[in-house]
């Protein structure tokens, strides 16, 4: 039985279970609980919206959604609540109705209402929205272009939801085209760079913080950023020896993660890949070799993984206290709930590359560097441990967490201490 269900099974032990890598069925629970959430929220913002007299225009579809997406079995509208494009559309969209002078952002996330939540099984024409060019939906596979000269903002679309197929757009009053959205190797996660609400503008003047330097109403076209002749295995290679390595590993990238957006560097930044909460299940990745990317794909995963788990259990106590800190793997100084969470993500890429460095015996060199790198973030982590021994707080079921963030690091020294790949 599943210790998320297992009523016998104390939380704390559920929260160990889930700290390593997941099973399919546990994170199907993780994903459900989550997406109850976001269906909480959309409920609420709804009820606000159908309040308001001025967007009488928008009533007929909000209500059709509500009721749709009340009435549909919970597998089926989890597909949407996952979403990180109807995640991050109504994390905006709370905002704007939440936040002065937000009008105009209001009535621009409006036109995006059907886009994001249609999810009938009967076929409707409706009125969705073209973005720079584009026709995007929830559904991240599913995309297409406007042929030819057209620049309307907007067109009618024939909408349908198959539970095979998933969303369809059966016909549209513009001329467009599907775009191919590929996919890593035995996997449904899409790599590309091409949907413009995956395009968001960085602050380029500043260090990435966690809010205030992404522009979430601004659609960045820059080649440089968004390269459109990235190469697909650039992405897949190490997805496969991940997967051939450390297959529990995989799973889980397999579970959390939706789509990777490939991604290129700023003049003067040094970017490896990124997650954005409200966007929970994409991730941005730069090319930086086999090795890198290969930390990079588990570290991001991991800030996905470990925002369902505290949704969950929550294991954080954030302060009031505004305490930063300089940490190794950060050119900035970090809060301590940054702290918290780069000890995760580092300890589980330096778990995955401890691995692939006693396996991947065909490369010595390979393995060499993947042994050395895994020491690095072991000597990392425990910088940051320190910290949070010192200056945080954690949940009750929380405190587990750091000793086994402390077992981690000790069973990574161990297991590369008796290796004889790997050549300290």
């Amino acid at each position: 039985m599943s210790a998320i269900n297992n009523s016998d099974t104390s939380p704390t032990q559920v929260l160990l279970n889930l700290l390593d890598n997941t099973s399919e069925q546990d994170a199907e629970k993780l994903r459900y609980f989550s997406c109850s959430l976001q269906a909480q929220l959309f409920k609420h913002a709804s009820g606000i919206l159908l309040m308001r007299e001025d967007l009488l225009e928008w009533h007929q579809d909000i209500q059709e959604s509500v009721s749709t997406l009340s009435s549909c079995p919970s597998h089926i509208s989890q597909k949407l609540y996952s979403s990180p494009l109807f995640r991050s559309w109504l994390n905006q969209l709370v905002t704007s109705l939440l936040e002065e002078h937000q009008e105009s952002q209001l009535r621009a996330l409006l036109g995006l209402w059907n886009n994001m939540t249609y999810l009938s099984e009967d076929t409707a024409i409706k009125r969705v929205a073209i973005v720079s060019g584009y026709l995007a939906t929830w559904d991240v596979g599913l995309l297409f272009e406007l042929r030819g000269e057209e620049t309307q903002r907007n067109c009618d679309c024939a909408l349908r939801y198959d539970r095979e197929e998933g969303l369809c757009v059966v016909s549209v009053s513009l001329p467009i085209e599907q775009i191919e959205q590929r996919r890593l190797e035995g996997s449904s996660i899409i790599v590309s760079n091409t949907n413009p609400l995956l395009r968001m503008k960085l602050d380029e003047r500043q260090v990435p913080q966690r809010s205030g330097t992404t522009y979430y109403d601004q659609i960045d076209e820059s080649s440089i950023n968004f390269p459109p002749d990235f190469s697909h295995d650039t992405y897949e290679s190490p997805y496969l020896l991940i997967k051939k390595y450390c297959p529990d590993i995989a799973n889980d990238i397999d579970e959390y993660v939706s789509v990777i957006v490939p991604r290129g560097e700023p003049t003067g930044w040094t970017i490896h890949g990124y997650t954005i909460s409200s966007y929970q299940g994409a991730c941005w990745m730069t090319d930086h070799g086999l090795l890198k990317s290969v930390e990079t794909m588990v570290h991001e995963m991991s800030h996905i993984k470990l925002r369902y788990l505290e949704e969950l259990i929550p294991i954080f106590k954030p302060d009031d206290k505004n305490l930063r800190f300089p940490v190794p793997w950060r050119s900035d100084e970090r809060p301590l709930v940054g702290i918290f969470e780069g000890v995760y993500v580092h300890v589980m890429s330096a778990k995955a590359l401890c691995t692939i460095s006693q396996r991947h015996w065909t490369d010595h060199a390979f393995a060499e560097g993947a042994g050395k790198r895994a020491l690095e973030m072991v000597k990392d982590v425990r910088y940051g441990l320190e910290l949070l021994l010192e200056h945080s707080d954690v949940t009750d079921v929380g405190e587990v967490f750091y000793e086994w963030i402390a077992q981690q690091c000790a069973d990574i020294d161990l297991s590369l201490s008796q290796s004889k790949c790997y050549q300290a």
